[in-house]
């Protein structure tokens, strides 16, 4: 793609055939907005179309719609997640705790690029944008303000697999950033899927979790994160949640069959 990007002030610019990224007045981040040129619309992975989509949402290694992995600390939901996204072509998961890396209790993610700040997400991104990618970023003290840029760049790349490691640190039961509710709204129109941990169903927005179309519950024993899954799972399926040993989780097949996977 042969974009150019410099900062002004703080302000990160993309131009290209009508596309541009920009900080407005009063932003604290970079977000993604996207010009008129009729040339814009689908741009992404049009080279990959039939792999990348089934009819109404986007596919990536066996991913789509929205999918929830939930759990206590230590049951196993981060490796899950990095075991779903380390095939995909087109992905950017956000680190928020910096559970990947080559660390001795890191889960690994080969081929990923580490990616900081939202000023090299944008440079790299304009060179990748239209091929296969497969990024983690790893945010800093900022975690609202980051998360928000790049889930707002995510929304502007389209057709790819967002991953957000412990959601639960950038939303509240009854709110999510205005992104991330677009992308449990109407994602799919920009052939976005998203798939997400976090060990409180019940501080997870509750608009994002009943749209969640896959779920991935790991042991939980709270009363109150139970109870937030209440009318997601059935009775007889949740019950079976407290007792699960650790890297054991349920989850529902497309006959919305339960069974434990894991063991």
């Amino acid at each position: 793609m042969g974009g150019n990007i410099r900062g002004t002030s703080g302000n990160y610019i993309r131009e290209e055939e009508g596309d541009r990224i920009e900080n407005q007045p009063g932003d604290e981040h970079a977000s993604a907005r996207r010009g008129t040129n009729p040339r814009n619309s689908r741009r992404a992975v049009t080279h990959d179309r039939a792999n990348g989509f089934d009819g109404t949402r986007y596919v990536d290694a066996g991913l789509s719609g929205i999918v929830g992995i939930v759990g206590q600390p230590g049951t196993g939901k981060s490796f899950l997640m990095s075991d779903l996204i380390r095939q995909c072509r087109r992905v950017i998961v956000v680190d928020t705790v910096h559970q990947y890396g080559n660390g001795p209790r890191q889960n690994k993610l080969p081929g990923f690029v580490p990616v900081q700040s939202l000023r090299e997400l944008i440079a790299y991104w304009s060179k990748v944008r239209q091929k296969n990618f497969r990024i983690c970023y790893k945010p800093g003290m900022n975690l609202e303000a980051e998360f928000d840029g790049v889930a707002r760049l995510t929304l502007e790349v389209r057709d790819c697999v967002f991953a957000i490691d412990e959601v639960w640190n950038y939303c509240e039961a009854g709110w999510m950033p205005p992104p991330l509710e677009f992308m449990a709204r109407a994602g799919r129109h920009r052939g976005i899927t998203t798939i997400y941990t976090g060990q409180r169903p019940a501080i997870i927005a509750a608009d994002l979790r009943s749209v969640t179309n896959h779920w991935k519950i790991f042991r939980m024993k709270s009363q109150l994160d139970l109870k937030a899954m209440q009318g997601l799972v059935p009775p007889e399926a949740l019950a079976r949640v407290p007792s699960l040993p650790d890297r054991v989780h349920i989850t529902s097949n497309d006959s919305f069959d339960w069974k434990e996977v894991g063991r």
